[in-house]
């Protein structure tokens, strides 16, 4: 199955965030990405995060921010729509289904910042992308 263009661009600036991310401090950046990538689904707090790696919250943000030029906040939302379109694009679940799967807990929320990202809904980009999508 061809990527979507907005996954493939998605992908791209993902990758270029993280080899950013991995710099972020030499202790913890590379296992920031990795805390990150397995907890992406889990709501999940800047609090929670800067805890886990001992820092203050400021000191995470303010690390995070000089180095990706995102919050951990964007960056976990790029995070979680990244994975949303491969699912869209992969699999025949549902677009609820898919955005509680990548830790929105309001499909309403997920549609407006799907749509806000892409430009088109995740219906569309199911529609546009994807040879045979699922009937909803």
């Amino acid at each position: 199955m061809k990527p979507t263009s907005a996954g493939k661009d998605t992908q791209h600036e993902l990758d270029q965030t993280l080899k950013k991310l991995a710099c972020v401090s030499n202790q913890w950046g590379p296992l920031l990405s990795d805390y990150l990538d397995e907890h992406y689904a889990n709501p999940i707090s800047v609090q929670a995060i800067a805890q886990h790696f001992f820092v203050s919250p400021r000191t995470l943000q303010r690390r995070f921010l000089k180095v990706v030029n995102l919050t951990v906040i964007q960056y976990l939302q790029k995070l979680r729509l990244h994975n949303a379109c491969q699912l869209i694009e992969l699999t025949r679940k549902g677009i609820a289904e898919i955005s509680y799967e990548v830790g929105y807990q309001d499909v309403s929320a997920f549609r407006k910042v799907f749509l806000r990202e892409f430009g088109l809904t995740p219906t569309e980009l199911r529609k546009r992308f994807c040879a045979n999508p699922p009937m909803e």
